[in-house]
């Protein structure tokens, strides 16, 4: 929770959400938002780490409300590789479906081969 109020654009995005009055209006909102998300990761390597969190989170909250999120898998993913607590904490809530689950789990077990546990230790998290 504190990572998120930290985050004002994700605040904001909260707030804008929870204000729309329809859900059609909300539904537009979602597709601004996950549009800017697009082009901001289209750019690649510009984005830093509190940019690629934000978006992660963004993508997180956009999933919980029910919509469809076709982007950002990699980028979050790049978050486990990250140096912060609060980084590597974002990928495992973005964790969602059983794709995202393989290619992170393969990740840990890349990086800690000495670990074997490690990859079970998330599954039950």
């Amino acid at each position: 929770l504190a990572t998120m109020t930290s985050m004002r654009g994700l605040t904001n995005f909260i707030t804008d959400i929870r204000k729309c009055s329809s859900k059609e209006l909300e539904h537009n909102r979602v597709l601004k938002e996950l549009s800017n998300i697009r082009n901001k990761f289209q750019k690649g390597a510009r984005l830093d780490a509190y940019s690629r969190k934000k978006y992660t989170w963004k993508l997180l909250y956009i999933y919980i409300l029910g919509y469809d999120v076709d982007i950002g898998h990699v980028e979050a993913m790049q978050l486990i590789t990250a140096k912060t607590y609060s980084e590597k904490k974002t990928v495992n809530r973005y964790v969602s479906n059983q794709e995202d689950l393989s290619l992170y789990l393969q990740r840990i077990n890349r990086d800690t081969p000495y670990v074997p546990s490690c990859s079970t230790n998330v599954m039950n998290c």
